[in-house]
């Protein structure tokens, strides 16, 4: 496979060796030992030759091998709120098709807690990680291994980032008079805010601030809801 290291290739013959090397690869190591470590490059070919000298006599041979291509992938890191689910893409391409297998595993669940029983692989270069094992917010790394036709690999890794969920309260007059105007309820939790109202009330101007002013209409009941986000 392309950049694939410690590939080893041995002679026989007896005697003293010589190896050299020609094309897409490299002699990592000795060159006069009876076996040779090569690293491959891109994609192509290389060829190992060794020559063997026994007794004064020499005798050289040739291997021709051919590097496939390997894979690659590139995950988009994510981020999910406590409790929630997001699908992670490991993006494989190149390589040779089909690709026989897809590994996902948490190599570092941090202060997340997730761990690799909360991701389901979906073997197509995606996982859905479920926000529900997490026990807090943080960052966990995953680890993404897919494997070509060839048996060739690409190893990476890809980030998910859990967001604690904001804490939500309302704040605000209760009971209030019938037909009586400009009750003013106010929020916390920060980032945006979208009001919503129920029953014998109306909002009176913006619905998407910390606070929001209500009208109240006939004697019973009103209920405000607010999505902090």
């Amino acid at each position: 496979c392309a950049n694939k290291n410690g590939i080893i290739y041995s002679g026989s013959g007896g005697g003293t060796y010589a190896w050299s090397i020609a094309g897409n690869g490299t002699i990592n190591g000795s060159t006069t030992d009876p076996t040779v470590t090569v690293d491959a490059g891109a994609a192509g070919t290389f060829t190992v030759t060794v020559t063997v000298t026994n007794n004064g006599c020499t005798s050289s041979c040739s291997k021709t091998v051919t590097v496939n291509p390997s894979p690659t992938a590139a995950p988009g890191d994510v981020s999910v709120c406590l409790g929630q689910s997001v699908t992670m893409n490991g993006n494989p391409s190149g390589g040779t098709l089909p690709y026989n297998s897809h590994l996902w595993i948490v190599i570092n669940g941090g202060t997340t807690g997730l761990g690799t029983g909360d991701l389901t692989n979906n073997n197509d270069g995606t996982v859905l990680i479920d926000g529900a094992g997490a026990t807090g917010p943080g960052s966990a790394i995953l680890r993404y291994v897919v494997t070509d036709a060839n048996g060739c690999t690409a190893q990476v890794t890809g980030t998910v980032t859990v967001n604690a969920s904001p804490s939500c309260s309302i704040n605000g007059p209760d009971p209030v008079c019938p037909n009586s105007l400009g009750h003013v309820y106010s929020a916390t939790g920060g980032g945006t805010y979208a009001w919503s109202i129920a029953g014998n009330g109306t909002i009176n101007g913006s619905n998407t601030g910390a606070s929001v002013t209500v009208d109240a209409g006939a004697v019973g009941t009103y209920t405000i809801t607010v999505t902090v986000t």
